[in-house]
């Protein structure tokens, strides 16, 4: 298990625990498909492709969204 693996799995635990939360859910830039195996193997699915905008509205990206619960 990586790092990012590990640390998102003691967040949600953690998250779990202290506050109760079941459900999940998470994007990322859609290229960087590295960061979607991380939230699959925390046990997010992939659910729909989103666009996202920067703050400053320069650029449109598109995202891929995922959900679980624990």
């Amino acid at each position: 298990m990586g790092y990012a693996t590990e640390a998102i799995k003691a967040m949600m635990n953690y998250v779990y625990i202290n506050f109760g939360a079941r459900k999940f859910a998470s994007s990322h830039y859609e290229p960087n498909l590295a960061s979607g195996n991380v939230m699959k193997k925390c046990g997010l699915h992939f659910v729909v492709y989103k666009k996202f905008e920067k703050l400053e509205k320069s650029v449109q990206i598109r995202s891929m969204e995922y959900e679980g619960e624990i």
